[in-house]
């Protein structure tokens, strides 16, 4: 059974194949804590730019949404960690189990 880190991986790697997040335009934040604009996205990756002009390139899966605007010492105003949707797969997948086991009794 897959853990929950690889679920909402494999979530959010569909979610980009699909165009629904990391559009060219959008902020995002690398987990070295840079915070650029999308320039150009790749097929598991994505060129992003600074507020300074350093490019720098991310996987997919290291990179956060960033919600706010570029502040002098690079802190966001505001960043979304996607913690609601944690909730909504541990519901889920606690779901799942429960079936599961009156399944084999």
């Amino acid at each position: 059974m897959k853990s929950l880190k690889e679920l909402l991986l494999q979530s959010q790697q569909k979610s980009y194949m699909l165009g629904k997040v990391f559009a060219e335009g959008d902020l995002v934040k690398n987990s070295d804590g840079e915070v650029g604009k999308i320039h150009r996205r790749g097929v598991n990756y994505v060129i992003a730019v600074t507020e300074e002009g350093k490019m720098f390139r991310a996987w997919v899966k290291d990179i956060k949404e960033h919600c706010g605007c570029f502040l002098s010492d690079d802190e966001p105003l505001k960043e979304r960690d996607g913690s609601d949707n944690v909730e909504k797969a541990k519901a889920f997948i606690n779901k799942y189990k429960k079936k599961n086991l009156t399944k084999e009794q």
